[in-house]
């Protein structure tokens, strides 16, 4: 048996330790893919619009996306209107998300004068968000390509 690297002893511990924490914090082990749910993703034959639906199912009350929460206030040294972040996050579901990009994806497929499907391209402009992610699954959803 070859030697264990001290890498693989430091993967060995951090991996226990995830274990443990798992185990003591029912909150965090929620969060743990469930190896069923995996091992059907990667069945052959599955698409990515079909493991993208397999998914959304599978974890459907589990938080998927989230975005920290924020107000406007004005700063009073200068009056213009900015950004104060909160300590809190809004998320959105798993099911919740499978519901927008499915919603997005069949309104896209419904416009006879701007259908979005295979070889379309879809430019996006905007800041990492939520609904940018839900765009760019939609693109994925519908075959199209976005930039």
């Amino acid at each position: 048996m070859p030697d264990v690297t001290a890498e693989q002893q430091g993967l060995a511990r951090t991996l226990a330790r995830a274990a443990v924490m798992i185990e003591q914090d029912p909150a965090l082990g929620s969060h743990v893919p469930i190896a069923s749910v995996s091992a059907a993703s990667l069945a052959d034959g599955m698409r990515c619009p079909d493991i993208l639906a397999h998914i959304c199912r599978a974890y459907s009350e589990r938080p998927a996306l989230g975005s920290r929460s924020y107000e406007i206030v004005t700063d009073q040294a200068t009056g213009a209107n900015i950004l104060r972040f909160l300590p809190s996050f809004e998320t959105v579901t798993y099911a919740e998300l499978w519901d927008r990009v499915s919603r997005v994806a069949t309104a896209w497929g419904c416009q006879d004068d701007a259908t979005v499907g295979p070889n379309n391209f879809v430019c996006m402009l905007g800041f990492a968000s939520v609904d940018l992610a839900i765009v760019e699954l939609a693109c994925m959803f519908s075959g199209a390509g976005a930039h």
